[in-house]
């Protein structure tokens, strides 16, 4: 009713402008009406007096002269031209239209004060309507009862919620744009875990290699130990190799607990042997898998502090050991061996030997600018 009622107002206000608008130009009407008889009425009294001085500013009006064209003494306009009676049916055409005018705007100005009471009643009627209404609803309120209220409080709250939702559904209207390119986002993300799943395959199978070579490296260094006869290593020990530090640990019986490596032995000779046979290890295996390791190996004074004299066996297995591995997995690498004591290799090794000593006749020395003892 409150929007009725301002809509009626409006209305209201609207007639009253146009009647309002009506009156001035009937107005103005009116007061041209009253001209136009003043003019006419002045015309009539001054058609036929004649003029002997201005009546603006005075001055004497010269009478025509004989035979000149007769003129208005005070416009100078020719008479001749505008006929007494050709301007007076104009000025009474004139008159007869602003009549005509008034007559229809009074027709007007009844009607919209017709329309204009109709108007007013109608927006009283609202008006007292309204606060009838009014009135009942702050009675009406005063009665409600709490529960109802918590209610329409809940509905009303419904309502905004659902307005609120139908907002968010207004602004999802851009959503299936959104879901092509997600679409296209899933399909590079598909593309990319295909890439991602056989590239992890790829490095699956590499560490499964990986773990392969360092299973043929703990076989190859428990071998070399055995074969060179290195005290404290048996058949029934087994060695485990750190996946991160790469340090070789023999493992007593496969224990654990009776664990030991390089770091643990305090025999200076005991700890070249296992270097030894270790770098041996890796070069056997990376010659039988064909893996990118160098094939240059450079053992520096294995015997150190191994007497050939006591540890005779472990001395003599030891180049049989270097000799056997030199002559099949390392057929392809050359070995650089400096020793205080030569043990001479089987037939079929190629071997060069060098001496500190400047004056050998045989060879150059080993170190051409040497002159030690």
């Amino acid at each position: 009713m409150s929007d009725t009622l301002d809509k009626e107002q409006r209305i209201q206000a609207e007639l009253e402008r146009r009647l309002f608008d009506q009156n001035a130009l009937k107005a103005e009407l009116t007061t041209a009406r009253v001209k136009l008889a003043r003019r006419e009425s002045a015309s009539a009294v001054l058609q036929r007096v004649e003029f002997v001085a201005c009546p603006l500013c005075g001055t004497t009006v010269e009478s025509p002269r004989q035979g000149a064209l007769q003129r208005c003494p005070l416009c100078k306009s020719d008479p001749s031209q505008r006929p007494v009676a050709v301007e007076a049916e104009r000025v009474e055409e004139v008159k007869r239209d602003i009549e005509g005018r008034i007559r229809e705007l009074d027709e007007s100005l009844e009607r919209a004060r017709r329309a204009l009471k109709n108007q007013a009643e109608r927006v009283e009627r609202l008006r007292s309507d309204k606060a009838t209404l009014d009135q009942r609803l702050v009675a009406e309120l005063r009665d409600y009862d709490s529960a109802f209220v918590a209610e329409v409080r809940e509905l009303d709250r419904q309502v905004a919620t659902l307005k609120e939702r139908l907002n968010g559904l207004e602004r999802l209207k851009t959503v299936p744009e959104a879901i092509e390119q997600l679409d296209r986002e899933v399909d590079q993300s598909r593309a990319e875990e295909e890439r991602i799943r056989r590239e992890s395959e790829s490095e699956r199978a590499g560490l499964t290699t990986a773990g392969e070579v360092i299973g043929d490296v703990e076989k190859a260094y428990l071998e070399a130990l055995l074969k060179v006869g290195v005290p404290g290593v048996t058949p029934n020990d087994t060695v485990h190799i750190n996946r991160r530090t790469w340090i070789p640990t023999i493992l007593e019986s496969g224990e654990e607990a009776l664990a030991w490596s390089f770091f643990d032995t305090s025999s200076g000779g005991k700890k070249t042997l296992l270097n030894v046979c270790y770098a041996l290890a890796l070069h056997q295996v990376a010659a039988r898998r064909n893996l990118p390791l160098p094939t240059f190996l450079m053992i520096d004074t294995p015997m150190k502090n191994i007497s050939e004299d006591v540890n005779k066996d472990i001395f003599e297995a030891f180049y049989r050991y270097l000799y056997d591995v030199a002559k099949t997995d390392l057929a392809a690498s050359q070995v650089l061996i400096i020793d205080k004591e030569y043990v001479p290799p089987p037939a079929g090794i190629e071997i060069v030997e060098r001496f500190m000593t400047p004056d050998q006749v045989e060879a150059p020395p080993l170190i051409s600018y040497y002159r030690g003892a």
